[in-house]
Protein backbone atom coordinates (compact mmCIF):
# COMPACT_ATOMS: atom_id res chain seq x y z
CA UNK A 1 0.00 0.00 0.00
CA UNK A 2 2.68 2.56 0.93
CA UNK A 3 4.42 1.72 -1.95
CA UNK A 4 1.67 2.54 -4.38
CA UNK A 5 1.28 5.80 -2.43
CA UNK A 6 5.02 6.23 -3.27
CA UNK A 7 4.63 5.03 -7.00
CA UNK A 8 2.08 7.70 -7.20
CA UNK A 9 3.25 10.74 -5.32
CA UNK A 10 6.81 10.01 -7.64
CA UNK A 11 4.50 9.84 -10.73
CA UNK A 12 2.62 13.61 -9.99
CA UNK A 13 5.75 15.05 -9.41
CA UNK A 14 7.49 13.76 -12.50
CA UNK A 15 4.33 14.35 -14.50
CA UNK A 16 4.17 18.35 -12.74
CA UNK A 17 8.03 18.66 -13.19
CA UNK A 18 7.44 17.67 -17.07
CA UNK A 19 4.13 20.35 -17.47
CA UNK A 20 6.44 23.42 -16.00
CA UNK A 21 9.06 22.62 -18.88
CA UNK A 22 6.72 22.50 -20.89
CA UNK A 23 4.97 25.78 -20.40
CA UNK A 24 8.71 27.26 -19.89
CA UNK A 25 9.67 26.48 -22.83
CA UNK A 26 6.49 28.16 -24.52
CA UNK A 27 6.95 31.22 -22.79
CA UNK A 28 10.67 31.54 -23.48
CA UNK A 29 9.50 31.48 -27.23
CA UNK A 30 11.74 28.52 -28.03
CA UNK A 31 11.49 26.95 -31.46
CA UNK A 32 11.08 23.72 -32.55
CA UNK A 33 14.49 22.69 -32.13
CA UNK A 34 14.70 23.67 -28.56
CA UNK A 35 17.66 25.97 -28.65
CA UNK A 36 16.69 29.33 -30.47
CA UNK A 37 13.63 32.16 -29.42
CA UNK A 38 11.56 33.05 -32.25
CA UNK A 39 13.35 36.14 -32.31
CA UNK A 40 16.91 34.83 -32.74
CA UNK A 41 15.16 32.19 -35.31
CA UNK A 42 13.66 35.24 -37.49
CA UNK A 43 17.50 36.52 -37.16
CA UNK A 44 19.07 33.34 -38.21
CA UNK A 45 16.77 33.35 -40.85
CA UNK A 46 17.00 36.70 -42.58
CA UNK A 47 20.78 36.42 -42.19
CA UNK A 48 20.73 33.28 -44.48
CA UNK A 49 17.78 34.83 -46.79
CA UNK A 50 15.20 32.26 -46.10
CA UNK A 51 17.47 29.19 -45.74
CA UNK A 52 18.31 26.60 -43.27
CA UNK A 53 21.98 26.39 -42.13
CA UNK A 54 22.36 23.05 -43.65
CA UNK A 55 19.64 22.73 -46.40
CA UNK A 56 19.92 25.68 -49.00
CA UNK A 57 16.55 24.73 -50.42
CA UNK A 58 14.52 24.21 -46.58
CA UNK A 59 12.24 26.75 -46.35
CA UNK A 60 12.52 27.97 -43.03
CA UNK A 61 9.84 31.02 -43.03
CA UNK A 62 7.37 27.80 -44.31
CA UNK A 63 8.10 25.63 -41.41
CA UNK A 64 7.83 28.35 -39.14
CA UNK A 65 4.65 29.76 -40.76
CA UNK A 66 6.06 33.48 -41.49
CA UNK A 67 4.33 33.83 -44.61
CA UNK A 68 0.96 35.68 -44.15
CA UNK A 69 0.99 35.94 -41.06
CA UNK A 70 0.68 39.69 -40.32
CA UNK A 71 4.36 40.76 -40.68
CA UNK A 72 6.01 41.41 -43.91
CA UNK A 73 9.25 39.34 -44.36
CA UNK A 74 11.15 40.12 -47.76
CA UNK A 75 14.20 38.09 -47.04
CA UNK A 76 11.66 34.79 -47.17
CA UNK A 77 12.34 32.34 -50.05
CA UNK A 78 9.58 32.99 -51.69
CA UNK A 79 7.48 36.61 -51.76
CA UNK A 80 5.57 37.03 -48.61
CA UNK A 81 1.73 37.74 -48.96
CA UNK A 82 2.27 40.72 -46.31
CA UNK A 83 4.72 42.44 -48.27
CA UNK A 84 4.43 45.76 -50.62
CA UNK A 85 4.66 43.97 -53.99
CA UNK A 86 7.55 46.59 -54.50
CA UNK A 87 9.91 45.25 -51.66
CA UNK A 88 11.17 42.88 -54.68
CA UNK A 89 11.68 44.91 -57.00
CA UNK A 90 12.62 48.84 -55.36
CA UNK A 91 15.63 50.12 -56.48
CA UNK A 92 17.15 52.67 -55.01
CA UNK A 93 18.42 55.36 -57.14
CA UNK A 94 21.72 57.58 -56.43
CA UNK A 95 21.56 61.58 -56.29
CA UNK A 96 21.99 62.50 -59.99
CA UNK A 97 20.16 59.34 -60.93
CA UNK A 98 16.27 59.33 -62.86
CA UNK A 99 13.94 56.75 -61.08
CA UNK A 100 12.25 54.66 -63.24
CA UNK A 101 8.73 52.58 -63.83
CA UNK A 102 9.68 50.95 -66.56
CA UNK A 103 6.78 47.61 -66.56
CA UNK A 104 4.28 50.09 -65.65
CA UNK A 105 3.64 49.13 -62.22
CA UNK A 106 3.90 51.80 -60.03
CA UNK A 107 7.78 50.10 -58.82
CA UNK A 108 10.72 52.02 -59.24
CA UNK A 109 13.47 49.62 -60.83
CA UNK A 110 15.63 51.30 -63.21
CA UNK A 111 17.61 54.11 -62.77
CA UNK A 112 19.37 56.29 -65.26
CA UNK A 113 21.60 59.03 -65.25
CA UNK A 114 19.61 62.44 -64.78
CA UNK A 115 21.03 64.37 -68.13
CA UNK A 116 20.08 67.55 -66.65
CA UNK A 117 21.79 66.82 -63.34
CA UNK A 118 25.17 68.52 -62.24
CA UNK A 119 26.28 67.87 -59.07
CA UNK A 120 26.91 70.97 -57.12
CA UNK A 121 29.87 71.66 -55.22
CA UNK A 122 31.77 74.96 -53.47
CA UNK A 123 34.29 76.76 -55.56
CA UNK A 124 36.70 79.49 -53.86
CA UNK A 125 36.07 83.18 -54.44
CA UNK A 126 37.93 84.26 -57.30
CA UNK A 127 37.66 80.47 -59.05
CA UNK A 128 36.32 79.90 -62.13
CA UNK A 129 32.83 78.55 -62.15
CA UNK A 130 29.93 77.91 -64.60
CA UNK A 131 26.55 76.99 -63.00
CA UNK A 132 24.69 79.27 -60.45
CA UNK A 133 25.18 76.72 -57.46
CA UNK A 134 29.03 76.41 -58.08
CA UNK A 135 29.95 78.51 -55.66
CA UNK A 136 29.75 78.82 -51.87
CA UNK A 137 27.56 80.34 -49.52
CA UNK A 138 26.20 83.94 -50.40
CA UNK A 139 28.27 83.94 -53.66
CA UNK A 140 26.89 83.42 -57.05
CA UNK A 141 28.55 82.36 -60.56
CA UNK A 142 29.62 86.19 -62.02
CA UNK A 143 29.57 86.69 -65.77
CA UNK A 144 30.02 89.08 -68.63
CA UNK A 145 26.48 90.63 -69.12
CA UNK A 146 24.76 88.79 -71.94
CA UNK A 147 26.15 85.18 -71.06
CA UNK A 148 23.19 83.81 -70.19
CA UNK A 149 23.22 80.17 -71.00
CA UNK A 150 24.36 77.37 -69.09
CA UNK A 151 28.24 76.09 -69.44
CA UNK A 152 28.94 79.93 -69.76
CA UNK A 153 32.58 80.28 -67.99
CA UNK A 154 32.48 82.60 -65.15
CA UNK A 155 33.83 83.57 -61.38
CA UNK A 156 33.04 83.22 -58.24
CA UNK A 157 31.56 85.98 -55.94
CA UNK A 158 30.12 87.43 -53.37
CA UNK A 159 26.17 88.39 -53.78
CA UNK A 160 26.39 92.08 -53.30
CA UNK A 161 24.80 94.43 -50.48
CA UNK A 162 22.87 97.26 -51.86
CA UNK A 163 21.62 100.11 -51.37
CA UNK A 164 17.83 100.08 -50.12
CA UNK A 165 17.30 103.48 -51.27
CA UNK A 166 17.48 102.18 -54.64
CA UNK A 167 14.37 99.83 -54.12
CA UNK A 168 11.36 99.89 -56.17
CA UNK A 169 12.91 102.37 -58.40
CA UNK A 170 13.33 101.44 -62.19
CA UNK A 171 15.22 104.16 -63.84
CA UNK A 172 18.46 104.16 -66.46
CA UNK A 173 20.43 102.03 -64.20
CA UNK A 174 17.30 99.30 -64.50
CA UNK A 175 18.58 95.99 -66.26
CA UNK A 176 17.19 92.77 -67.41
CA UNK A 177 18.08 89.56 -65.97
CA UNK A 178 19.19 86.76 -67.24
CA UNK A 179 16.07 84.84 -65.92
CA UNK A 180 13.97 87.55 -68.12
CA UNK A 181 12.86 89.77 -65.45
CA UNK A 182 13.72 93.72 -65.04
CA UNK A 183 15.28 94.61 -62.31
CA UNK A 184 16.17 97.88 -60.53
CA UNK A 185 19.85 97.63 -61.06
CA UNK A 186 22.68 95.67 -61.80
CA UNK A 187 23.35 95.48 -57.71
CA UNK A 188 20.21 94.28 -57.22
CA UNK A 189 20.08 91.30 -59.67
CA UNK A 190 23.24 90.20 -58.75
CA UNK A 191 22.26 90.37 -55.13
CA UNK A 192 19.98 87.17 -56.09
CA UNK A 193 22.40 85.82 -57.93
CA UNK A 194 21.13 86.75 -61.31
CA UNK A 195 23.63 88.03 -63.89
CA UNK A 196 22.60 90.20 -66.24
CA UNK A 197 20.95 89.88 -70.09
CA UNK A 198 21.53 93.99 -70.63
CA UNK A 199 20.58 96.86 -70.29
CA UNK A 200 17.46 98.73 -69.74
CA UNK A 201 13.77 97.09 -68.75
CA UNK A 202 13.37 93.57 -70.30
CA UNK A 203 11.12 93.44 -73.20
Amino acid sequence: MRLGVCMRTLFMTLALILAVAIVGCEDSGATDSGTMTKAEAQARAESNAGKSDSDEDYDVCLEYGWYDDGLCDPWCLEPDGDCDPCVYERVFCDVGELSLDTDDNDCIDTCEPDPDYHAPYQVALGEACVFVDDCGHDAYCAKEMGRCDDGEPGVCELMPVCDEADMGIFSEDSVCGCAGISHWNACWANSLGINIDHEGLCD
